[in-house]
């Protein structure tokens, strides 16, 4: 949680920024979350893709992970979590989308606010510091991207990023 503070409240410039191969790293982080998909029977699936984004690599890797993370964490056992890539004309998209219970209309545009909890109680149990989700939303638009909630259907929400071309 310290350091996710620290981060948050610099605003450092990025690093040189290079093409990112989005499947290799998305594989990557889903490899490390692997165990704990594991205890749930948790399935994550990516679609291959051929989609590169401009970026710092390790700085993606963490959004990814948080967003990955998250999906697993407030997924019932059992469940799938999808990552998918589409280079559109003039951006790429990636969404992380999960089968829990989703997050109410009511809470999603408050959901990257630093500290924020759709769920107090359910989210104590859980773990985590409340600043995950922040910590994308900046870590993105310093990537010239965007985050956005949006329902899964039936059930579930969709995590999506849009990467500028």
């Amino acid at each position: 949680m310290i350091e996710d503070l620290l981060w948050f409240s610099k605003d450092l410039p990025l690093e040189e920024m290079t093409p990112v191969p989005l499947y290799p790293l998305l594989c990557d982080v889903a490899e490390e979350l692997s165990s704990v998909a594991d205890e749930k029977t948790i399935e994550i699936q990516i679609e291959q893709t051929d989609c590169y984004v401009l970026g710092q690599d390790r700085l993606l890797e963490r959004v990814f992970y948080n967003l990955l993370e998250n999906a697993v964490k407030y997924s019932p056992a059992g469940k799938q979590v999808r990552i998918t890539t589409q280079k559109e004309q003039d951006c790429v998209r990636v969404q992380v989308a999960d089968q829990g219970e989703g997050i109410p209309e009511d809470c999603r545009s408050a959901i990257f606010e630093p500290f924020f909890r759709v769920d107090k109680s359910r989210s104590r149990a859980v773990g985590g510091s409340g600043l995950g989700l922040a910590v994308c939303k900046k870590t993105l638009e310093r990537h010239h991207a965007q985050i956005s909630v949006l329902p899964n259907h039936p059930n579930g929400s969709i995590f999506e990023i849009t990467f500028r071309s």
